[in-house]
């Protein structure tokens, strides 16, 4: 054990040396407008199911979307967001068939998400506030999310929050599904 000791001390000492990495800085990217790169983006619902004994992944595909970026109004820079819901995947074909029958995306073809108000707080991290669209429903939806990239032609954010289906009158399968939709996000947008 005595030989293990200094070299972790050594590492601990190369890993304090480490400049501290600050947050990106919004302020680095020039006003404008900024589509969204689906290519780059991921949305992710998680379900439970069985009482929480297991949490059912949704994976959305198709997305869309648009931050009209103001760095001197970080708090008044709008986001819009659009989603197929024909476009989940989950890790079965029953689970797809189950879910699209949650969803009903014949009758309700679109979820969308449209900011309110952006709340900065510290290294990158905030809250955004909005409407979110869903089973032709409009709810108030909160998203913490984390600003991990500021170029000069590109922002990008991870995220989360959660829905409840019941506000939103998905109230099939409520024996079996629960009623907490765990949100989860990677979105990239890039000026045009």
């Amino acid at each position: 054990m005595p030989n293990l000791i200094r070299p972790l001390a050594i590492l601990a000492a190369l890993l304090l040396a480490l400049p501290a990495r600050s947050a990106p800085d919004p302020v680095q990217a020039p006003a404008g407008v900024y589509r969204l790169d689906p290519s780059a983006s991921r949305l992710t619902a998680r379900a439970s199911l069985f009482g929480g004994l297991y949490h059912y992944p949704l994976r959305f595909t198709v997305l869309d979307g648009r931050l009209d970026h103001e760095p001197a109004d970080l708090a008044g820079s709008p986001v819009w967001i659009t989603v197929d819901p024909r476009s989940l995947d989950a890790p079965d074909k029953t689970g797809v068939r189950a879910a699209l029958a949650l969803f009903e995306p014949d009758r309700y073809p679109t979820i969308a998400f449209r900011s309110r108000a952006y709340r900065p707080g510290r290294d990158g991290r905030g809250v955004l506030s909005g409407d979110l669209t869903l089973h032709g429903v409009s709810r108030p939806l909160t998203l913490d999310v984390i600003l991990t990239t500021a170029e000069p032609r590109r922002l990008a954010f991870t995220g989360k929050g959660k829905v409840r289906r019941s506000e939103h009158g998905m109230t099939s399968a409520r024996l079996v599904t629960g009623d907490v939709i765990d949100l989860t996000f990677d979105v990239e947008f890039v000026r045009k």
